[in-house]
């Protein structure tokens, strides 16, 4: 199964169930930037314990293997389970939406795009760059996180809101990250004009 086909059953799967969701992590931000090589994908979901009991009975008969208490017990407690193909390489994150300002306001604000053939809920820009600096931060400066942020700020920079991203980045005590980002990419533009 390819990533395309893999996001499109696991769409067609929340959609089936009535789950509220949201595409984040690095497929998000391979929309918005860069594509890069996983074999995965991070959702957002909001379920209620109905259609999460939904989604458990559901998901074998799609090939896809879903830890049931596990599952359970995220939902009740607002965390995360995975969801894996049983056929293929590719797993999904389900990130349960928690309470938080942040979050709530990262799922309110979501377009719709297509990604790989998908049609689907897309955290925006500006929350996929806060989002992967908070994750960088949790990580202990991630290289990865901090390279997808470049690339989203490189391709969508004129057009993303800063003063919500700065006002993100300062409640969520990552701005020395974004900080750190900018530099990074003023300092390789310097670079490419010295070198032209």
């Amino acid at each position: 199964m390819s990533a395309a086909g893999f996001l499109a059953v696991i769409i067609g799967l929340l959609d089936e169930c009535e789950i509220p969701h949201m595409l984040c992590g690095s497929v998000a931000s391979g929309a918005w930037g860069f594509a890069c090589a996983t074999n995965g994908v991070d959702i957002v979901i909001d379920p209620t314990p109905t259609t999460g009991e939904r989604l458990i009975a559901r998901a074998p008969d799609l090939g896809l293997y879903v830890p049931a208490d596990s599952a359970r017990r995220a939902i009740e407690t607002r965390d995360q389970f995975n969801l894996v193909s049983l056929a293929s390489p590719w797993k999904a994150d389900l990130i349960v939406l928690d309470e938080r300002p942040y979050s709530l306001s990262d799922f309110k604000r979501c377009l719709v795009l297509r990604v790989l053939g998908v049609e689907l809920h897309v955290s925006t820009a500006e929350n996929t760059i806060v989002s992967k600096l908070r994750w960088a931060e949790e990580c202990g400066g991630s290289e990865r996180q901090m390279t997808d942020v470049a690339r989203v700020i490189e391709v969508q920079g004129p057009t993303l809101d800063w003063g919500y991203v700065d006002h993100w980045c300062e409640e969520l005590g990552v701005t020395h990250l974004l900080d750190q980002v900018r530099a990074d990419l003023a300092a390789d533009a310097d670079l490419a004009a010295d070198l032209s």
